[in-house]
Order: C-alpha cells, then sequence, then structure tokens
C-alpha cells in the first residue's frame, strides 16, 4: 500500500483510483472527490451502463461517489431495486429488511454477495465489483473463530463467482477475477487491528484469474507491486490505458498482462 493510512477508506481509494490521496484520511462516508477506474470506464461508450459495484459497507456509496458517477452502486442494507424483481432478489431484499444488525453500516455478507450475482445473471455487466467485509469486521471483534470461517465464505464465494462467469457464454474464458484486500494486519496479538500503528499492515496481497494471465501460482522472489497499480492493470485487461489518462496512477502489473 502507497497511501500511507493502511486503513479501508484510503485502501479502497489508492485501488480503484491508482493513488493515495492524503485528504482520504479517515473512514467517514463522504464522496470520494477521484474518479474511480470504475467511473471513468463508465464514460467510454462500450462501457457505459456496464458498470455496477455491490459492497457490504455504506460507505461505497462515498468510494464510488454514487451521486456523481452514474454507476450502480448498492451497498450495506439498502434494497437492491435497480432490476426486475425476481423471486430470489425479493428474499434477498426480504433478508436485508430482517437482518440482525450486528455492525449498524455494515451487512453480512451473503445477501449482499447473492445481490451481485442475481444482477450479474440478469444484466451482464462488463465490470463488477464486489466488496465483501466480514473477515475484518470478525478480525475487529477478536473473533478467530468467525474470521477463518467468513475467510471460507469468501474462498466459496470466488469459486461459485468463477463457476457463475464460466457458464455464461458472455463470459466464458473471457473474464479476469481481481481479488485484492483493502489493506494488510498487524502481527501477533496485533491480528485484530491494522493502521499507522501496526505498520506491517501496510503489507497485503493479491490475486488475478483469467485467461490473460499466466497461471504462475504464488510469485517469489520479485519485484513489489502495490494496490495503486490495480486501476491501471484492470483497465489494461479491458483495453483501456488508465494509467496514460491519469499519470499519478501506478503503471499496470506487467507480470498480469499477456506477454
Amino acid at each position: 500500500m502507497t497511501n500511507g493510512f493502511f486503513f479501508s477508506y484510503p485502501g479502497y481509494n489508492e485501488t480503484l483510483t491508482g493513488a493515495g490521496d492524503p485528504r482520504i484520511n479517515s473512514n467517514d462516508n463522504i464522496p470520494n472527490p477521484n474518479v474511480t477506474v470504475f467511473e471513468w470506464l463508465n464514460q467510454k461508450k462500450d462501457f457505459h451502463g456496464k458498470v455496477a459495484a455491490f459492497g457490504a459497507w455504506e460507505n461505497f456509496d462515498g468510494i464510488f461517489n454514487k451521486a456523481r458517477s452514474g454507476i450502480i452502486v448498492n451497498s450495506s442494507y439498502d434494497l437492491f431495486t435497480a432490476m426486475p424483481v425476481t423471486p430470489e432478489l425479493a428474499t434477498l431484499n426480504h433478508l436485508k429488511e430482517d437482518s440482525v444488525r450486528i455492525w449498524p453500516d455494515e451487512i453480512f455478507d451473503p445477501p449482499m454477495f447473492y445481490t451481485a450475482l442475481e444482477y450479474a445473471k440478469y444484466a451482464r455487466p462488463r465490470v463488477l465489483f464486489i466488496g465483501l467485509g466480514e473477515t475484518d469486521d470478525w478480525a475487529h471483534s477478536g473473533s478467530y473463530a468467525e474470521y477463518l470461517s467468513a475467510a471460507h465464505r469468501s474462498d466459496e464465494y470466488i469459486a461459485k463467482l468463477w463457476t457463475l462467469v464460466q457458464s455464461m457464454p458472455e463470459y466464458k474464458d473471457t473474464t479476469t477475477l481481481v481479488v485484492v484486500p483493502d489493506h494488510g494486519r498487524g502481527e501477533g496479538p496485533k491480528w485484530t487491528t491494522h493502521g499507522q500503528e501496526t505498520p506491517e499492515s501496510s503489507q497485503t496481497w493479491m490475486a488475478w484469474l483469467g485467461p490473460d494471465t499466466a497461471g504462475l501460482g504464488e510469485r517469489k522472489n520479485v519485484g513489489p507491486v502495490t494496490e495503486s497499480q490495480v486501476a491501471a492493470t484492470l483497465a489494461s485487461l479491458l483495453g483501456e490505458d488508465y494509467h496514460a489518462a491519469v499519470p499519478k496512477s501506478g503503471a499496470p502489473i506487467a507480470d498480469v498482462l499477456p506477454k
């Protein structure tokens, strides 16, 4: 991470815009003054109306600047109304209304994740963001058992998403999944937290799975990459040069792209 704060809003801003911003120095749910790569893509003819974001945390409304960006953003307990109501979607919206609210600003991952899948099946978006949240919340709560359960569910969700895209002709063998946390965590007894007081939480990981990326497994003995490179790499996989348009962004990750 290059943003210097090592917590959520600054991390998502770096990942989605390609650069840290000292103005993004809290987790307050404020409209992002920066244009994310999702908003930038949505401004292009080939992507307009085909970009969407779903997240468990209500702050995704601000991170993606829902009011300005023009992309579909559905977060936290908000009911999803941007598509015809199917029986599945009706059930998911009821679950959102009736969920136990342990965290007032963040819903459990399952209703959000399956809402995103319903939208993917209906709208066939070109670019889709899904923001899980339970691993972070259970870690902050100090519940290691629930933390591991949430991580296991996240693995299952990645598998279900991959299975879905491979079952749809619009996506089969042409889709890349990008998996990246918004920050790392502290070590030892500080595993429950992150931020400037735990500098090791500046270190994290990312995974790219798709037809354009060589299947080299876990990379070792290679140069470092940063979250600031994710936006330009994502755009490059779609045939767009975000780094040229936003020079302050990190350059695309060469090892992710076709040789």
